[in-house]
């Protein structure tokens, strides 16, 4: 913008209204630039705060269709409660997106404690310690 000045000789140095129109011209340049851009930053800002509020929308409890399903969903509630790496409640707000019946066994063990010394006795069959 300013270089065709640098051009000239010495002798044909612009006048101040040259100038002073130059500047103005400059800074109403900058100033469209700098709007165009709050713009374009605005919009930016409001598509994203419509995507956060699309995120934010309060989940809805989902209802239970079958004897099933609400067994299901009462398992992965008490999975849930225990486990604070998932979400509370997982089993009434998540999609069940499919399941199937098999035969599971069903396993409890119990643990005791007991104690346990060492004897030398002699192997009945050898005789041997």
């Amino acid at each position: 913008m300013g270089d065709e000045w640098g051009q000239n000789p010495a002798s044909e140095q612009p006048n101040q209204d040259d100038l002073d129109k130059r500047i103005e011209e400059i800074r109403r340049k900058v100033i469209e630039g700098t709007s165009e851009a709050q713009l374009r930053i605005k919009r930016v800002v409001d598509k994203a705060g419509e995507f956060w509020q699309q995120t934010n929308t309060p989940l809805e409890p989902r209802r239970p269709s079958s004897v099933e399903e609400e067994r299901i969903r009462h398992l992965a509630n008490m999975w849930s409660i225990g486990n604070w790496q998932i979400a509370r409640d997982l089993g009434t707000y998540m999609d069940l997106v499919s399941w199937s019946e098999d035969k599971v066994w069903e396993v409890t063990i119990q643990t005791g404690w007991e104690t346990r010394s060492m004897e030398i006795i002699s192997d009945p069959e050898y005789g041997r310690p």
